[in-house]
């Protein structure tokens, strides 16, 4: 826990004001250090960084510089209470109706409640610190030349990839993003899901536990290739308990009402009597805002930051906006 927050302590004892940041046990920067070779930390971005994320305060003139934040998700948030410690008022908007990002998503799957306190911390924080977070708001180049801040921090996050596979649009097919959120219910027992990466692994996790018979289909020779040693571990144990086939150098040509159909690197075949389909074939930059508004408004200062720069794990996307946030 005073690896997540030093000052766990003294807020206890009433001599820090401020919330806790409670570990969230995703072990990615502390059990798992020797892979990145530095220890790091998703609630605390500062660990392991106390020289360079010093977070030093700013004058009262650099502190009246209108920064405007797009996205309240992991990098957006990061990046707003980081400047609030430094004595910057940043203003965040966000388009949906609560925080969080794709980690109101990431919290979905088994064992990942968890990781809804990377955001009650923040959102709180950012209470306390009187920093306003504009919800319903679709933030458009016009906006951002209306409120014409000194600096701009894109951190709009990611959607599904869209892969180049015939019958994509048929009735079975639903994104993962759309089966975890409840938006889409995956009707049967027979899914398959096309991706065997983090999202793809976590999708057909979430889906055993509910009762279906899940195959993942993986291009490469391996699924949960990117994640680390021990959470990778637990989620291929929870599958193999689960009976999750896996299908491996395997790739999706096509895909009709009932049956997909596919091929390994010796022959063709058809996966029969499917259900449902769950895309998780990876994601691509949600930014559309960043060149529009360099054209715009050629003197503010903007950063991309998080899955709107290049999509990858939250961890990432904290210390990048952790980063940002330190220099500005």
């Amino acid at each position: 826990m005073q690896l997540a927050d030093p000052d766990i302590v003294a807020k206890y004892e009433g001599r820090v004001p401020g919330p806790v940041r409670r570990c969230i046990g995703c072990n990615q920067g502390c059990r798992d250090a020797a892979v990145y070779k530095k220890i790091r930390c998703m609630q605390n971005a500062r660990l392991g960084f106390e020289s360079t994320l010093n977070y030093l305060p700013v004058s009262q003139e650099q502190a009246q510089r209108k920064i405007m934040i797009v996205g309240a998700g992991p990098a957006g948030l990061e990046a707003a209470y980081d400047l609030s410690l430094r004595g910057f008022r940043p203003t965040v908007y966000e388009k949906e109706a609560a925080p969080g990002g794709l980690l109101n998503l990431a919290s979905l799957p088994p064992k990942k409640e968890r990781m809804n306190d990377l955001t009650h911390f923040r959102v709180e924080a950012l209470k306390q610190a009187g920093i306003e977070i504009h919800y319903n708001v679709e933030v458009t180049p016009e906006l951002v030349a209306k409120q014409a801040p000194d600096v701009l921090i894109v951190a709009t996050g990611s959607t599904t990839a869209m892969p180049p596979i015939a019958g994509l649009d048929a009735q079975i097919v639903a994104t993962a993003d759309d089966v975890l959120a409840g938006r889409r219910m995956m009707e049967g027992k027979h899914i398959v899901v096309i991706g065997g990466g983090l999202v793809g692994c976590e999708a057909a996790d979430y889906l055993a536990v509910n009762g279906c018979h899940v195959e993942i289909i993986e291009m490469s020779d391996q699924v949960a290739g990117g994640l680390n040693k021990s959470r990778r571990h637990f989620l291929m144990q929870r599958m193999t308990e689960k009976d999750v086939t896996v299908r491996l150098l395997t790739k999706v040509e096509r895909i009709d009402a009932d049956e997909i159909q596919v091929c390994s690197a010796d022959y063709s075949y058809a996966i029969k009597n499917v259900d449902g389909v769950v895309l998780a074939a990876g994601r691509r930059p949600a930014d559309m805002l960043s060149q529009q508004v360099k054209e715009l408004l050629p003197q503010t200062c903007i950063y991309v930051v998080g899955d709107a720069q290049k999509p990858g794990v939250a961890l990432d996307a904290i210390h990048q906006a952790a980063r940002v946030a330190a220099q500005i």
